[in-house]
């Protein structure tokens, strides 16, 4: 039997030669089985009485069975015969390399490539073999050198379960590891939405704000990512600001005016920038600025309305009726107000006009009467807001008008 390590129901033959035939033949031979529990470091005989039985040679002399003397270290000169029956313990710290474990985390397991390398802690001198879902990874092994194993192989793209086991010298194999769990993702994430925050109307007359949505969960979003989308309506220098974490990050557009009352070109819509620095966890990049859902935009309206003002008779006024009459230079969501300083002491002070637009007040100059009513000149404001929530005052034109109610 040759050096080295036999496990449990491993056999070792075992021959006694004679100086001169006994019986039949000048050897003795035997087979030692290997049982469950058998463990030393080197197999000899008990000692040089070991040998019992009577043996003769052809003329009938008794056979003298001391056997030699016992060796230092084996039961053969030159050779160490070792019986080991312990399985060595279950492989530790299984681990994919930091090299090879990409993107956020070089620990997670979650990797974009598919020639990997696990590491980890075994019996010194045994042989680590890996395991995907309990079935052994086709030449992925390697040798626990000084206690320490890294093994390369090559996992498809997908999830997986890892374990490795340890095998000895002697053929004894140990129980799994515990499971490391394995991504291969290399799908890049993409956006699969831009939608207004928080369900907002698509008028508005503040900072667009946008949600952006991703397949997967991404970090290193940044204000470079993303550029308005702006109709010739809007005008303005724009700035970008990000928050967010995840699949759901918050884009708020600063910095531009538009009028989308008077002019349906002051849109703002929000466009994908991709560089180098979004990524999914395994590490692949974002390389597309489609959009692969819905994608809004914004209406945006930060201009206040103007009003331009015109009288049903011509100025200077005498007394009687005039119909004051407001046209706004955009819709308005209510009728405005009208406020008229006149000559005297009684001014009109926040009526409400009527209409649909253009809007009407009816307005009586009365005779100056020493003081209450005074010719002169009379000033009128008006007040509305437009759909967007703007509130404007301007008046364009037809702002004043002459009271000349006294006869030559």
């Amino acid at each position: 039997t040759l050096a080295g390590s036999y496990k449990a129901a491993g056999t070792v033959a075992i021959t006694v030669t004679f100086s001169e035939a006994v019986t039949a033949s000048t050897t003795l031979s035997c087979t030692y089985t290997v049982v469950a529990g058998d463990t030393t470091s080197h197999l000899d005989y008990q000692s040089t009485s070991a040998l019992t039985g009577t043996i003769a040679d052809a003329a009938g002399n008794s056979a003298t069975l001391t056997l030699p003397a016992l060796q230092s270290s084996a039961l053969y000169t030159g050779q160490t015969i070792i019986i080991d029956t312990t399985a060595p313990s279950a492989p530790t710290g299984v681990a994919l390399t930091t090299a090879t474990d990409t993107g956020t985390s070089t620990s997670d397991g979650t990797t974009n490539v598919t020639s990997v390398s696990v590491t980890g802690t075994a019996e010194a001198g045994s042989t680590v073999a890996l395991l995907d879902a309990g079935v052994a990874i086709s030449g992925a092994t390697g040798t626990a050198t000084n206690g320490t194993f890294t093994i390369a192989t090559t996992l498809a793209a997908g999830s997986h379960t890892i374990t490795a086991t340890a095998t000895d010298t002697a053929g004894n194999t140990g129980s799994a590891s515990s499971s490391l769990a394995v991504t291969v993702d290399q799908t890049a994430p993409t956006v699969t939405s831009i939608v207004r925050a928080s369900s907002a109307a698509v008028l508005t007359n503040a900072s667009p704000v946008f949600t952006v949505t991703f397949s997967e969960n991404v970090t290193g979003v940044v204000a470079a990512n993303f550029t308005a989308s702006k109709g010739t309506g809007i005008s303005g220098t724009e700035s970008v600001s990000v928050s967010g974490s995840g699949t759901t990050w918050t884009v708020t557009v600063s910095g531009l005016t538009g009028d989308y009352g008077t002019n349906s070109n002051a849109t703002v819509g929000l466009t994908v920038v991709p560089g180098t620095s979004i990524s999914d966890t395994a590490g692949n990049l974002l390389t597309s600025a489609t959009v692969s859902g819905t994608n809004e935009s914004y209406n945006l309206d930060t201009t206040t309305p103007t009003y331009a003002i015109t009288y049903s008779r011509t100025a200077p006024l005498n007394a009687g009726a005039v119909t004051v009459t407001v046209t706004a230079n955009e819709t308005l969501s209510a009728a405005p107000t009208i406020s008229i300083n006149q000559p005297g002491t009684t001014d009109i002070s926040s009526a409400s006009t009527s209409g649909s637009g253009p809007y009407t007040y009816a307005y009586t100059v009365v005779a100056a009467n020493a003081g209450t009513y005074v010719d002169g000149t009379a000033t009128v404001t008006v007040s509305g807001s437009d759909l967007a929530g703007n509130t404007g005052t301007t008046i364009t034109s037809g702002g004043t008008f002459a009271i000349d109610t006294t006869a030559p």
